[in-house]
């Protein structure tokens, strides 16, 4: 199988989502937590959003939520980058063939 290598990555990558979400911290990261020391305004949190810190907002268990929005988060980069590659191998093989006319 050609795509051995790709689906093995992709279940180890969701592996480690789902470890990740299972034990990611609830407090603020570096940046929520400045904006809050200098008494900003939290503009993320009247803004709508599909990952609203780091959830899915339709799925109400707080560690289902983040390992879902983890998976999606990584099966979007795995299409934007298998996009980006076959977009190039497509560019080579159109140079291939123009190079032979």
């Amino acid at each position: 199988m050609k795509n051995k290598p790709v689906i093995l990555t992709i279940l180890i990558s969701i592996a480690v989502v789902i470890l990740a979400g299972l034990f990611a911290s609830t407090h603020p990261d570096g940046l929520q937590k400045v904006s809050s020391d200098l008494s900003l305004p939290d503009k993320a949190a009247s803004t709508p959003g599909v990952f609203v810190n780091y959830t899915v907002s339709i799925i109400h268990h707080p560690a289902f939520s983040r390992i879902l929005a983890g998976i999606i988060g990584l099966l979007i980069i795995v299409f934007i980058f298998r996009s980006i590659a076959r977009v190039k191998h497509i560019g080579e093989k159109l140079k291939k063939l123009l190079k032979l006319r």
